[in-house]
């Protein structure tokens, strides 16, 4: 609906007794919603984490996982979005509706490993990206700017460990040494190989 390009159709035959009617606004509107759409959704996505991750452009992730802090976060982003919306028509809103989650409740069986896997996997993956834009290969010095970045992000990624999962922080704590040694390439082959194995595995998951 918010691509200024989409072409609008009229409606769709199934079946005799079946149509597809299909409702668009102008283009005007489209293009208010565009850029709106565009300036909120990345601040809300970026406090999520996709269960199962979204392992490339293509994939479908049907949950997403936050805590209380974030939840928070998000609901005021909402609450934005939904009035910049409402300025453009007012039937147009943006809303979520939120889950509990609790680790004692769903236990340490499957769900639960999978759920810390897509955390894990939301860790290595941020931090596989950090390290590719400020290292670029074995030549690359640490300077303290750049160290001191790689620490700061080491935090980040403890704030996305929800669960308090004990593998997951052991992980980060191993990152956070490898960057104290400064074995960056080694850190970068170890994430990567960790990275290809969670994709498999959620690429095996069956709904």
């Amino acid at each position: 609906m918010s691509s200024p390009n989409h072409t609008e159709r009229g409606s769709e035959e199934v079946s005799e007794k079946v149509s597809l009617i299909f409702y668009t606004f102008p283009k005007e509107i489209r293009q208010q919603i565009q850029p709106c759409r565009q300036r909120y959704t990345g601040s809300i996505y970026k406090e999520r984490i996709a269960y199962p991750p979204k392992t490339s452009d293509a994939s479908f992730s049907r949950l997403y996982l936050c805590n209380e802090q974030q939840k928070a976060t998000i609901e005021q982003r909402i609450l934005y979005a939904d009035a910049a919306l409402k300025e453009i028509n007012e039937i147009l809103g943006a809303k979520a509706d939120f889950l509990p989650l609790d680790a004692s409740e769903i236990g340490r069986g499957a769900l639960y490993e999978q759920i810390a896997d897509s955390i894990k996997y939301k860790v290595l993956d941020q931090a596989f990206k950090k390290l590719e834009s400020v290292v670029l290969d074995e030549n690359t010095v640490l300077t303290p700017r750049t160290k001191a970045r790689l620490r700061s992000m080491t935090d980040q990624l403890a704030a996305l460990n929800i669960l308090e999962d004990e593998d997951v922080a052991a992980k980060i704590a191993s990152i956070r040494q490898k960057i104290e040694d400064e074995a960056i390439m080694p850190l970068k082959g170890e994430l990567a190989d960790d990275l290809k194995v969670l994709k498999g595995r959620f690429h095996a998951l069956e709904f």
